[in-house]
């Protein structure tokens, strides 16, 4: 990137400390920025934060459940990853493919008889 750019940090404010305002930092200075408790720009500064928290979560979020669906039908013998796929498109979870018969779990696209009984043995309650 070409241009001349400030960076700066915004703290939340920590009530636990008495502390009445979030803080802004700037690389090589001491004390934070006073912004006050109002304004457009530190709205704005409080929105970009409060975004970046908010994508950051989601995809945390979104990581631990596919690791978590991942791993439980990493354990069954003759699921790769495109029959994991179609299971989890047709069922979307874990829990519902563990409710699912064994005629259901037969018919999604690429499963076989014996690939559903693998699923049902090994990821049964």
């Amino acid at each position: 990137l070409d241009g001349n750019f400030q960076i700066l940090s915004i703290a939340k404010k920590d009530e636990e400390k008495g502390e009445t305002q979030d803080k802004i930092y700037k690389p090589g200075r001491v004390n934070s920025i006073n912004m006050g408790r109002e304004g457009d720009l530190l709205l704005f500064l409080q929105r970009i934060r409060d975004e970046a928290h908010r994508f950051a979560i989601t995809f945390h979020r979104r990581r631990r459940s596919m690791t978590f669906m991942r791993s439980a039908l990493d354990t069954v013998p003759g699921i790769g990853q495109k029959r994991k796929k179609a299971l989890l498109k047709q069922f979307g979870s874990i829990k519902k493919i563990r409710a699912a018969t064994l005629e259901e779990l037969s018919a999604v696209p690429g499963m076989n008889r014996k690939a559903a009984e693998n699923v049902q043995t090994r990821i049964s309650d």
